[in-house]
């Protein structure tokens, strides 16, 4: 009996391997036999999302005020305005202010022009524009006195700002 277990023993081994090598022949083949063609390649490598908002920066030159050629003001204010955007996102010009400060940083009146009266009115990514700015008010440039120049502006991504000029004394 030890030799039919031993015969028999060695019929199982030989058939475990041919059924091993069968069904790794079998797996290997199986993908080539049609079902998806579908084939993964390298994954992509992410890109840089971009500016989440635009970074504008306000820049006033030569301002000079004088006596107003509107006949509803008293004075006006004539400024070089250059805007700056540096994030790499486009925006359009809102509005631009002036405000103009008294005695303890207290408000004494604030204009606004909106951006139309100068032309385009569309900022560049990594862009500028400049305007020739005047604007009209009433309050009497003593001394003591300041102003600043603020301009709005809306992202392409709808983000709302207002960049405003460090004082400027008259």
């Amino acid at each position: 009996m030890k030799t039919m277990v031993a015969g028999l023993r060695t019929v199982l081994d030989a058939r475990g391997r041919g059924l091993a090598v069968m069904a790794l022949a079998l797996a290997l083949g199986l993908p080539a036999c049609g079902g998806s063609n579908n084939m993964t390649g390298p994954t992509p490598v992410p890109q840089p999302a971009g500016a989440s908002q635009a970074k504008v920066a306000v820049t006033v030159s030569n301002a000079t005020y004088d006596f107003s050629d509107d006949p509803s003001f008293n004075y006006q204010l004539t400024f070089g305005l250059q805007i700056t955007e540096s994030a790499g996102l486009a925006a359009n010009v809102n509005f631009v202010r002036l405000e103009v400060y008294g005695a303890g940083d207290a408000l004494l009146e604030r204009r606004e022009i909106g951006a139309t009266n100068f032309g385009s009115n569309r900022l560049p990514a990594n862009g500028n524009v400049t305007y020739n700015v005047k604007m009209h008010f009433n309050s009497d440039p003593l001394v003591g006195r300041y102003v600043l120049i603020g301009v709005s502006t809306t992202d392409d991504k709808s983000n709302t700002q207002l960049s405003i000029t460090p004082k400027l004394a008259f």
